[in-house]
C-alpha cells in the first residue's frame, strides 16, 4: 500500500466523519454566548442554556487594554430560581502574551473576575464545570463593568460569555469508535479494489 493510498483512505474517513460529526455533534452541545466589545460602563448580563449532559460549564474570557473589566455576582441556577450551581474556585488560561486577569471577592461564594490582558486579541479565560440534568433549563447571570467606559476613554475591551453541556464520555466514544471504524472500512474497500485491479 502506498502512501497516497492511506492519505486517500484517511481523506475519505475524515469526509464521513465531518458528515457524521456533524449530525452527532449538536446532539451533546447546547451552547449560548454574549460577547462584549467595548462593552458599556454597567450591564446586567444573562444566558439561559438547556443542558443536553450531566455536566455543563461556563466560559468566561476577554481582555480590557490599560484597565480592568469586572464580571462580579457570578450565578448559575435553574431558570425560575434555586441556589447557585457555581463553587468558589474558578480554572484559568491565560493569555500567551500580556496575562494579566485575576480572581477577588465580591462579596458573594463565587469570586468575580478581573480582566486586563493588554495584548488583544490574546484573552484570559476562566471556568467552571457543574452538574446538570439533562433537558433542564439554567440562567448563567452577571453583573459586568467596564471603568474605561464609565470615564469616556476609548481603550479596546472584549469579554465573551458562554454557557455550554458538555456531551457525556460515552458520546465521545461512540464517535471516536465510528471514525474508526469508518476509517477502516475505507482501507479495506481500498485494499480490495487494489487487489482485484
Amino acid at each position: 500500500m502506498t502512501i497516497s493510498t492511506l492519505v486517500k483512505s484517511f481523506a475519505a474517513a475524515l469526509t464521513a466523519a465531518a458528515i457524521y460529526g456533524a449530525a452527532v455533534v449538536p446532539a451533546g452541545a447546547a451552547t449560548n454566548t454574549i460577547t462584549l466589545i467595548n462593552g458599556s460602563n454597567e450591564s446586567d448580563v444573562t444566558l439561559v442554556f438547556t443542558a443536553r449532559a450531566t455536566e455543563s460549564f461556563v466560559l468566561v474570557e476577554g481582555y480590557q487594554v490599560n484597565d480592568v473589566e469586572t464580571v462580579t455576582n457570578n450565578m448559575v441556577t435553574l431558570s425560575g430560581g434555586g441556589p447557585n450551581l457555581l463553587g468558589s474556585t474558578w480554572q484559568q488560561g491565560f493569555a500567551a502574551v500580556g496575562s494579566n486577569s485575576l480572581t477577588f471577592s465580591d462579596g458573594t461564594s463565587v469570586p468575580g473576575l478581573g480582566f486586563s490582558a493588554q495584548n488583544p486579541p490574546d484573552v484570559d479565560t476562566f471556568y467552571q464545570a457543574f452538574a446538570t440534568v439533562v433537558g433542564q433549563s439554567y440562567t448563567y447571570s452577571f453583573d459586568y463593568k467596564n471603568n474605561t467606559a464609565k470615564l469616556g476613554l476609548a481603550t479596546n475591551s472584549l469579554l465573551t460569555a458562554t454557557a455550554e453541556s458538555v456531551p457525556e464520555a460515552s458520546t465521545w466514544a461512540m464517535l471516536l469508535l465510528g471514525f474508526v471504524g469508518l476509517g477502516f472500512a475505507s482501507y479495506r474497500a481500498r485494499r480490495a479494489a487494489a487487489s482485484i485491479a
